[in-house]
């Protein structure tokens, strides 16, 4: 994939760790950094250090620890009230479970197209995105500036435009990993 010219900085929260560094992959691949926690605990640390700029977050809801990804959502949602939390987990009850506004749900197994088709919405709008050159406390959409964006949901359109992009490592017919 060519460079972005705004590169996210993706927090991923998730204390399985393969799964971890399969989503990391995804994120470097679709041309954003990463930054990582394994627990919750781990997670709200790096939200709160001021040194650090988060664009995105992609959590588990289930995890290790006192301080669930209900929690490192919710914490980030302060910062950013206009960017969803990308929420994952195995448990069904969870679906429907509290949510920070605007937030996105993927059920586990991760299916990793549905992810790359998120991240290409992310990257496509502004809004979602830091000003590389502003300062982690004075973030440029920290403030609601514009209506929120009903509609993440990424179309099969999108799924299939960041597939293209990326070499793939295919078993049975599904995309499981960018190499």
């Amino acid at each position: 994939m060519g460079s972005i010219q705004n590169p996210a900085r993706v927090l991923i929260v998730e204390d399985d760790p393969d799964l971890h560094e399969l989503i990391a992959r995804v994120v470097r691949r679709a041309g954003h950094q990463t930054l990582s926690a394994y627990a919750g605990e781990q997670g709200l640390s790096v939200l709160r250090d001021e040194g650090k700029i988060v664009d995105w977050l992609v959590t588990d809801i289930q995890l290790g620890g006192s301080i669930d990804g209900w929690i490192v959502g919710s914490e980030f949602a302060l910062k950013h009230p206009l960017r969803p939390v990308i929420y994952m987990s195995g448990v069904d009850r969870d679906k429907s479970c509290r949510r920070a506004s605007n937030s996105i749900f993927l059920q586990k197994p991760v299916n990793v197209g549905e992810l790359l088709g998120i991240f290409a919405r992310l990257a496509s709008d502004p809004l979602y995105v830091s000003d590389p050159v502003s300062k982690p406390s004075e973030g440029r959409y920290s403030a609601p500036t514009e209506p929120q964006r009903p509609g993440l949901e990424p179309s099969v359109h999108s799924y299939r435009e960041a597939l293209r992009s990326l070499p793939d490592c295919v078993i049975d017919g599904e995309v499981l990993c960018p190499l």
